[in-house]
């Protein structure tokens, strides 16, 4: 009875042996922390004393003179496009406007009356019961008709235009800055009433010595800090190079900030930093340490970079240059790149990875 056993159970052991060994397997994949490559080194880290403005302001004016009757807004205020600032007495636009119309109406009469005239004399002149002169004085007489028309026509647009202009509206949505004039004073056409700061993006207007600006760019990142805001600090981006120098040859520079800090205001004072490079330094980005895998006899170092459009790894050669605590300068890498920051020692070209969350 036990040789008959014996075989049935290294059958039935040998049976699920293969049963296991054809279950298919469970792809692995591997969770990897990453390192979002953005910092660049090198260069001398250079402070600028600047001014936070606004993007976009603008000095506000009537373009008639009048009276002012009417202030709706005060200095600090938010206001939106079109909303009225200002009014002034629009008595004397309105009865302007009504002036025009009757001269308008009195002006189409007459070119009716002269182009009626023209018609019965050019019935008249081939009978020979009119003359030449005749028929060319009601030609004349109509053109001069029409002139007048078109002239008291002017007039008019131009009348509705300063009835319109008599209010003072907000060219865009912003804060207003300054307020120049009240209610019941005199103003000329053109004279400043408000300066209106747009409320959204925000600058800081530094100066840079004819030295440097050369090496300043385009784009190039900058810190700011601001002494009324302790411990706040806002990154921004170059996005204006004045083409001239002004006075003791400085160029007027212009970064507009990425995100606006709680309690931030056009006319604070700050502190900007750029990283200005010299032509003997060596530059690269800053990466973690951890990020690094060992090198051979081909190159130092390696980092294994992520590619979103297939879930792998690409492993890159790069050139370690100076260690800065937790960080190393390399090149070989570019701004955006996601590489691995941990565990590089585990992974290899073409794995196919996750991010971890």
């Amino acid at each position: 009875m036990q040789k008959i056993v014996l075989p049935l159970i290294l059958a039935t052991l040998a049976l699920t042996a293969c049963q296991e060994e054809i279950t298919p397997q469970t792809e692995h994949v591997r969770s990897i922390k990453t390192y979002v490559v953005n910092d660049k080194t090198g260069g001398n880290l250079r402070e600028y004393a600047g001014k936070v403005i606004a993007a976009s302001s603008a000095n506000l004016s009537f373009p008639v003179q009048g009276k002012v009757t009417e202030v709706f807004i005060q200095v600090g205020e938010i206001v939106d496009q079109g909303q009225i600032l200002a009014q002034l007495d629009n008595i004397p636009f309105q009865l302007e406007l009504n002036a025009t119309k009757a001269e308008l109406s009195k002006a189409k009469s007459s070119l009716h009356e002269k182009s009626e005239e023209l018609k019965r004399t050019q019935k008249l002149y081939p009978k020979g019961w009119v003359s030449k002169a005749a028929l060319d004085q009601a030609e004349t007489a109509k053109k001069s008709a029409q002139s007048d028309v078109a002239f008291k026509q002017t007039r008019l647009n131009q009348a509705m235009r300063d009835l319109v202009d008599s209010q003072l509206k907000a060219p865009f949505n912003g804060v207003i800055a300054e307020k120049l004039f009240d209610a019941n004073e005199d103003i000329k056409a053109g004279e400043k009433i408000f300066s209106i700061d747009s409320n959204d993006a925000l600058q800081i207007a530094i100066s840079v010595p004819e030295q440097i600006v050369p090496q300043v760019q385009i784009g190039m990142q900058a810190q700011a800090s601001f002494s009324a805001l302790k411990d706040i600090k806002a990154l921004g981006r170059v996005t204006e190079i004045e083409s001239s120098a002004g006075d003791a040859s400085i160029f007027g520079v212009k970064v507009s900030l990425l995100e606006r800090p709680q309690g931030l205001r056009p006319g604070m004072s700050s502190e900007v930093s750029l990283k200005i490079a010299s032509v003997q330094e060596k530059t690269g980005f800053l990466i973690p340490l951890s990020a690094i895998s060992a090198g051979d006899t081909t190159h130092k170092g390696y980092v294994f970079k992520f590619d979103e459009t297939t879930s792998t790894l690409k492993k890159l050669p790069i050139i370690p240059q100076t260690a800065q605590a937790n960080f190393i300068a390399v090149s070989g890498v570019n701004a955006g790149d996601v590489i691995a920051s941990a565990g590089v020692s585990f992974l290899s070209d073409g794995l196919k990875v996750k991010l971890m969350r």
